[in-house]
């Protein structure tokens, strides 16, 4: 939750209104609140060529093994469930059949995980979109926050998405397959998808897409390790793909405009109660940094000693299809990537043609001062030996 290389706990918080056996969440205002627990972990070290100690991790060894601790309880650090300025008061929506839960991607493509929550008031009921932010910040892309450090949330007027049906589950989708045929991987967009019921059918709806274009991101899908080629001397025909994996583990370095370094990770799948409908892979948004993803990681739980590898480098709007055959060795892990157009890919064409021309004349044109030059100094050579001679 706060770009330090760790995975941390969100927890949705309610008071019960106890009935019996059941409960549901209070509606009171101040009753709902989000809970971050950070995962203190040995951090990342400052520089690469920093090797690895007891204090740091070396950028090139992310994944090894590394004490843990949360905070106990006295020093849990609660937040009021943000409120949208001027639409009522507003508290999650759970009871003891489907209790509160969050959904989480990084939606804005900052680097740093947004939550959807199924909230209601007498207004109804809405899905609202919790930005994270710097304590204190003005929530724009440059926020930074020390590791130790808990980020707040905001829920502004416009990230609160209502629908003309009962709204019962809410989550982020890769919708935007149907919007001129582009996915997540080439847009860099996700969406927000809403099922509940009318009074005669169940229904479905899209509420929002994102249209941050001007970010740069990665998807990442982890298979669960098929033979897909040179199977005991036999190419399978057609080639096999297999299933995306339950827990899978993607950590990366991402460098700001500042020039600092810092470590994201995220999972796939991580949960399976609730009504999770997740993203079927792992979207990490860059921000503005167009620079390389200098190391890329995958871990996933294997009955060998070594359970992860390292890939690198990779460029940004790209999907990563991670093939971990044979696993049990991590080394022989490959990879396919999957490049996606921008909408500046026409202007990135001009810049780069428009710089080869200009490069071409001024060649040209110190080429042919050289050679006037040359010829100039041959001529008074020629005169000086033969003229005086």
């Amino acid at each position: 939750m706060n770009a330090d290389g760790a995975l941390d706990i969100v927890v949705p918080v309610c008071n019960k209104l106890q009935s019996g056996l059941s409960w549901t969440c209070s509606s009171e205002p101040g009753d709902s609140q989000i809970l971050v627990l950070l995962n203190q972990q040995k951090p990342m070290c400052e520089s690469k060529w920093t090797s690895s100690s007891a204090n740091c991790r070396r950028q090139s060894n992310l994944c090894v093994a590394s004490d843990f601790s949360f905070a106990g309880p006295s020093d849990w650090k609660f937040q009021t469930l943000p409120q949208p300025a001027g639409v009522g008061n507003w508290t999650l929506k759970g009871d003891s059949a489907n209790p509160p839960t969050f959904r989480s991607t990084d939606y804005n493509s900052d680097t740093f995980p947004d939550l959807l929550a199924l909230v209601e008031s007498d207004g109804g009921v809405q899905l609202h979109l919790y930005h994270s932010c710097s304590p204190g910040s003005q929530c724009s892309a440059s926020d930074d926050t020390a590791p130790d450090v808990v980020r707040q949330f905001v829920c502004n007027a416009g990230n609160t998405f209502d629908a003309d049906f009962n709204i019962s589950v809410g989550a982020f989708f890769d919708a935007t397959g149907g919007v001129g045929g582009r996915t997540a991987a080439q847009s860099g967009g996700l969406s927000i998808i809403a099922f509940g019921n009318t009074a005669s059918a169940s229904t479905a709806a899209v509420l929002d897409t994102s249209d941050f274009q001007d970010h740069f991101h990665i998807v990442a899908t982890g298979l669960n390790g098929v033979c897909m080629e040179n199977c005991d001397g036999v190419t399978p025909n057609p080639r096999p793909i297999g299933v995306n994996t339950v827990g899978v583990n993607f950590k990366i370095t991402v460098t700001t405009f500042s020039g600092d370094k810092r470590a994201l990770q995220a999972q796939q799948l991580p949960q399976s109660a609730y009504q999770p409908l997740q993203l079927p892979f792992v979207y990490f948004g860059l921000s503005r940094s167009n620079n390389y993803i200098e190391e890329f990681y995958i871990g996933l739980t294997v009955s060998s000693h070594d359970h992860s590898h390292m890939f690198s480098p990779i460029i940004p709007n790209t999907a990563v299809l991670v093939i971990p055959y044979p696993r049990e060795q991590p080394e022989s892990w490959k990879i396919e990537l999957a490049i996606s157009r921008t909408s500046y890919i026409f202007w990135v064409a001009v810049a780069a043609v428009g710089c080869m021309a200009l490069n071409t004349l001024i060649l040209l044109y110190l080429d042919r001062r050289e050679r006037h030059e040359e010829e100039k100094t041959q001529h008074q050579n020629f005169r000086i030996h033969f003229m005086n001679t």
